[in-house]
């Protein structure tokens, strides 16, 4: 489970656990990356970003602990 900021983000993050992985032996394939994020919605984009604010460290528990219930497994 990983977090990124933004599309271009995710790939390289994707990209380097796939090339991990190969240099441990394993086949990148075998290695699936799901990641979080959280759709800010509003009437306008500008509404939207103002919306934007920091995950703190007091929720990360929490958001992992909903997300493991949602997909049966220990985050």
């Amino acid at each position: 489970i990983a977090w990124a900021t933004g599309v271009e983000g995710m790939k390289e993050y994707r990209a380097d656990i796939r090339k991990q992985a190969a240099a441990a032996g394993r086949d990148p394939d075998d290695v699936k990356v799901m990641f979080l994020f959280s759709p800010i919605l509003g009437e306008t984009e500008a509404e939207a970003r103002a919306k934007i604010k920091p995950m703190s460290e007091e929720e990360i528990p929490a958001r992992l602990k909903a997300l493991s219930s949602n997909f049966y497994a220990d985050f």
